[in-house]
């Protein structure tokens, strides 16, 4: 899922889960706590104001964490904005 890290504590990661809309605007979905008993996984959180986080089955436990930049956010808006678009040029054409 894609977050924005509210917050990190030894015990606690508090995020809101972000989704990009069909004209590339993030989108704020959730905000939830989570929780990761990997150093790495917290220090990259501390160390990112967004990621790309995968968690257990739980849904509760971050098991893998992938800082995102302004740049890799923004084309991730970009890919969105251009995958609907070629959806509605299809559709058009049919």
């Amino acid at each position: 899922m894609f977050v924005k890290v509210d917050s990190v504590t030894k015990d606690c990661i508090k995020v809101t889960v972000l989704d990009i809309d069909d004209y590339g605007a993030v989108v704020p979905v959730d905000r939830i706590e989570l929780c990761a008993d990997d150093d790495l996984i917290l220090e990259t959180l501390r160390n990112s104001s967004h990621a790309a986080i995968f968690t257990r089955e739980d849904g509760k436990t971050i098991v893998l964490a992938s800082g995102i930049s302004t740049n890799e956010l923004h084309r991730e808006k970009t890919k969105t904005m251009n995958a609907v678009q070629t959806k509605r040029e299809e559709a058009h054409r049919e």
